[in-house]
């Protein structure tokens, strides 16, 4: 776990009333090469202040950091955040929440071994969430379907915008002419997924292969009959030269060995594909009562299930989903934990997310973060919501990393590619151009086993050409892609050319400059935007506004939101993890709530009672403040995890991409000639560890 500091940038000595601030951006993960080279000046900056501060030395002025500054220069150290420091020191005990009275029974068609160790004991289950039915999502709702049958938890529920049988965004269009194309569309895999190639590491699948229930284990095997796993890979030179090759475990996932002593598989399939077996998993789960799916009625999504806006219960422990269409979900079971898994463009993760309470509400006297203007008696209001607004959308950006991406399934054979069973990826010299290529088999039909397979071979390639994604004629785009890594080693330009030139997708490279913490004071977050918006339509209708008194916690925290996959932390395309660490998210997230939920764990708290008024206790069959303990040693988990992906793809990205000319010409007149002299013998173990680092597997990082 990371070291904690609670830093202090005064002006003048630490000591005193009213003389220290907290930093901003506490445990958020720093993304972006070309940002942190926009910013080195001020980040060196940010690093003095950091050393000064854990040295105990007077910063020359106060300074106001916000998570841009701490990059991955700074990684391993970890500052509290303002919210968890709140939730800590507020909430530290149970009885001072006000749950409802509320008595829930065992869930019908629960595993009889499961219900008999939580018969007789009553009390209020957790209640949880997902917003998103995606390859995350569906996860979590499949990993946390076993705690339902336990009674530990109550029916999980997932809200999906869009209809069951949904047609992607991406192909729903009525003219399938290129004209439709935009570069910048970023729909994501959705519920139904698309026909391209993904891959899913064993990091991701092992969770399902131990579980031992059957929803899992069917899962396994469709995908796995769906796809293929990956043997020899490596890196090669645009004249086809190898960098540096290595051997996968095609024997798939064997739940009976630990990850330390076994090599890392990469499963290659449909998109589509996985979502379709993650969807079946969940209807079988659906009939046991263990999750219960919400889609939309109507194929654009009739808003009934889209989710705007979550708002808080009396309890202070829980709160509601609004829609769309101006619904709530039932009154009767507020939700405990609600999970984002809406992809990159989260909407719970613009709205919520980044907002940094007590740094802009305790700001104490002296220079003014927004302009240096001295002021007595602290900064005010619209300061505090400039400050906050400005803060917030930095955490939750999302930056083009300058280049586009195409993918495309060829039909060439592994034979009539030339392969020789061989996935590569190919690094260029400039133009941010780079080019991959996956044999995968995949079934002809959905039929399972019996179905035959057919080869394909996955391929991306990357430019920060922009005129060839301008194209409007999807033929004319495909030639001039071709055309575009027409010198690179065969078969790179047959690939392309061989790939029906519709189904080649076309998308802009984008990443979220950080990843995000798990919000553990919703209540005061909801509270503080409401009373935002009060006083910007007071200013509109130019009335004054007057600050309410009561604090914006009086409540209690409200509900925990919490993200997974893209809505975390979107990624580079690089290694091939962003579905992998979304998976894996979800096996964590179940490990966490058995630490803490189910009758072992049951506590009573004071509880009005709804007729006469009189206090009594009423059992929870979970503990809020283990619960939010547990969530916040899971976010540290995953920082590792996550620190540990993005060096390893910074550390590829510059190796395939250069920056630029100098960068460029090191790359290929040095480095990349010692790597081709180099024996492979001596290459083969560096290329091992990279591998298994960047998948979180060595030494001093966590076990999945």
């Amino acid at each position: 776990m990371p070291r904690r500091l609670l830093l202090r940038c005064v002006s003048g000595s630490t000591k005193g009333p009213g003389r220290m601030s907290i930093i901003m951006g506490g445990d958020s993960i720093y993304n972006g090469r070309t940002a942190v080279q926009r910013q080195r000046g001020v980040r060196y900056g940010a690093i003095r202040s950091l050393l000064h501060s854990y040295a105990g030395v007077p910063s020359p002025r106060r300074h106001y950091l916000s998570s841009a500054l701490l990059t991955r220069h700074v990684s391993d150290v970890s500052v509290p955040s303002a919210s968890a420091h709140n939730n800590e020191k507020q909430y530290s005990t149970a009885v001072r929440w006000q749950p409802r009275c509320f008595s829930t029974v065992s869930t019908p068609n629960q595993d009889d071994d499961d219900a008999d160790s939580a018969a007789g004991v009553e009390g209020e289950k957790l209640r949880v969430a997902i917003v998103g039915a995606g390859a995350a999502g569906l996860s979590v709702a499949l990993h946390l379907a076993p705690l339902v049958s336990q009674g530990n938890l109550c029916t999980v529920d997932v809200y999906e915008a869009s209809p069951e049988n949904a047609v992607h965004p991406h192909y729903s269009r009525s003219s399938p002419s290129a004209s439709d194309v935009d570069e910048n569309f970023h729909p994501g895999s959705g519920s139904t997924g698309r026909p391209i190639g993904v891959g899913i590491w064993s990091t991701a699948l092992r969770p399902f292969a131990r579980s031992g229930r059957p929803s899992h284990t069917k899962l396994l095997k469709q995908l796995e009959l769906a796809g293929k796993y990956v043997g020899q890979v490596g890196y090669k030179t645009p004249e086809g030269k190898w960098l540096a090759r290595s051997q996968l475990d095609e024997a798939g996932v064997d739940p009976t060995k630990d990850l330390a002593d076994t090599d890392p598989s990469l499963l290659f399939l449909k998109e589509v594909d996985l979502l379709s077996a993650l969807r079946e998993a969940a209807k079988a789960e659906e009939k046991l009562g263990n999750i219960k799916m919400h889609y939309g009625s109507c194929n654009d999504g009739d808003g009934s299930t889209t989710v705007t806006a979550v708002s808080t219960h009396g309890d202070g422990l829980s709160g509601r989903l609004a829609f769309k269409d101006g619904t709530t979900t039932d009154a009767e079971s507020p939700y405990h934990l609600i999970v984002s898994a809406e992809g990159m463009s989260s909407k719970l993760r613009s709205e919520y997310a980044g907002h940094n309470l007590r740094s802009v509400t305790e700001v104490s006297t002296g220079v003014s973060a927004l302009g240096g203007k001295e002021s007595e008696g602290g900064v005010t209001s619209e300061q505090r919501e400039a400050w906050d607004e400005r803060t917030q959308a930095k955490v939750n950006a999302i930056e083009d990393r300058r280049y586009t991406v195409f993918r495309g399934n060829s039909p060439l054979t592994d034979d009539e590619a030339g392969m020789d069973g061989i996935s590569f990826q190919t690094w260029g010299v400039g133009r941010s151009m780079r080019f991959a290529a996956v044999g995968m088999s995949s079934s002809s039909s959905s039929e399972g086993s019996g179905s035959k397979k057919i080869e394909h071979q996955v391929w991306f390639a990357t430019t920060n050409d922009r005129s060839i994604a301008s194209v409007q004629d999807p033929d004319e785009r495909r030639k001039l892609l071709a055309d575009h890594f027409r010198s690179w080693h065969d078969p790179v330009s047959r690939l392309i050319e061989s790939t029906p030139s519709k189904d080649i997708l076309v998308e802009r490279g984008v990443a979220h400059q950080h990843s995000t913490r798990p919000v553990l004071n919703l209540a005061s977050i909801i509270e503080h935007v409401r009373r935002v918006e009060e006083r910007s339509l007071a200013k509109e209708k130019g009335q004054a506004y007057r600050e309410p008194s009561t604090p914006l916690n009086q409540g209690g925290p409200g509900p925990i939101l919490l993200f997974v996959g893209d809505a975390s932390m979107t990624v580079d395309p690089v290694l091939a993890q962003g579905f992998t660490i979304g998976m894996e998210a979800a096996a964590d997230l179940a490990q966490t709530l058995q630490n803490c939920s189910g009758p072992d764990f049951a506590v009573d708290v004071p509880c009005a009672d709804s007729t006469s008024g009189d206090k009594k206790l009423h059992a929870l069959l979970f503990d809020p403040d283990k619960l939010r303990e547990e969530i916040k040693a899971r976010h540290h988990r995953r920082y590792g995890r996550m620190v540990s992906l993005l060096r390893a793809t910074e550390l590829v990205q510059t190796l395939a991409q250069p920056s630029g000319p100098f960068s460029g010409f090191l790359l290929k007149w040095l480095v990349r000639p010692a790597m081709r002299m180099a024996p492979n013998f001596a290459k083969k173990p560096i290329f091992d560890f990279m591998l298994r680092y960047s998948l979180g597997l060595t030494a001093g990082t966590e076990k999945q």
